[in-house]
């Protein structure tokens, strides 16, 4: 099945949420994919919340500084490191490749999306 279109309102925001992120991040951010070394985070939209290991964790690279204590604090996109990066536009932005401006539109989801969260689970 095709996943939701990240800017449908008419679909659940979680999976629209996730759905950008499996499109534009996942490809490096899962095992085996384009990452550092030992990084743990996987964004593919089969994977549960916990799976993804994004949710209550402190991130195990940081190239930015305060950009957030964890990748994503459920409740709080500004202490999301996963939010905050997404509105880079330097060194360090993500997505990182075929980007060179912050995507508004799926940051707006996104961050919806983290201000939903309640908890990890």
């Amino acid at each position: 099945a095709a996943w939701p279109d990240p800017l449908d309102a008419t679909a659940p925001l979680a999976a629209r949420a996730r759905s950008y992120l499996q499109g534009n991040c996942a490809h490096c951010h899962r095992p085996g994919g384009w990452t550092p070394p030992g990084m743990t985070m996987d964004l593919r939209y089969d994977r549960s919340l916990a799976q993804t290991r994004t949710c209550g964790v402190a991130p195990e690279y940081t190239i930015i500084p305060n950009v957030g204590r964890w990748r994503i604090n459920p409740g709080e996109p500004d202490d999301s490191v996963l939010y905050n990066r997404m509105g880079e536009t330097g060194p360090g932005r993500m997505p990182s490749l075929g980007t060179v401006w912050p995507d508004a539109e799926a940051r707006a989801v996104v961050r919806a999306w983290i201000e939903s969260l309640t908890g990890c689970e």
